[in-house]
């Protein structure tokens, strides 16, 4: 027997939407990158270094089918850049619980990270950029 259960009705949530992202895993990135820098690495190297080889993969797994679905499906995808709003120059609490990340925007960790991303991909994506809140609302 198998049961479908939603939230709400059946189709409602993001299944039911025509729009469907085509993403490369930046998030599993970040946190991978995360915890490879991270104290607990110190104490577990080769435990820390198999563990963000394994996401490296899927990370690069994502961006070969992605690619993949644009160059056959070109009539079906378009292309967006990431964006990222940032209105604070810390952000508090920590992204990912990265004590360094707080300071991202001051440093420009976040920009060094998005533009490794778009070079990851061969630049084959519009350029990722960071926005000002306001322009975010305007957009």
């Amino acid at each position: 027997s198998v049961a479908c259960v939603e939230q709400e009705d059946f189709a409602s949530g993001t299944s039911s939407k025509s729009t469907k992202l085509l993403w490369a895993g930046s998030r599993y990135l970040v946190k991978g990158l995360c915890k490879l820098f991270s104290p607990y690495s110190l104490l577990h190297p080769k435990g820390s270094w198999d563990e963000f080889a394994g996401t490296w993969h899927m990370v690069m797994g994502c961006f070969t089918e992605r690619t993949y679905m644009l160059e056959t499906n070109p009539h079906l995808t378009s292309w967006v850049p990431i964006a990222v709003p940032l209105d604070k120059w810390i952000i508090w609490p920590p992204p990912f619980g990265y004590y360094p990340a707080a300071l991202g925007p001051a440093t420009g960790m976040f920009v060094a990270f998005f533009k490794f991303y778009d070079a990851l991909s061969l630049w084959a994506a519009p350029s990722s950029y960071v926005m000002s809140s306001r322009r975010a609302l305007e957009e």
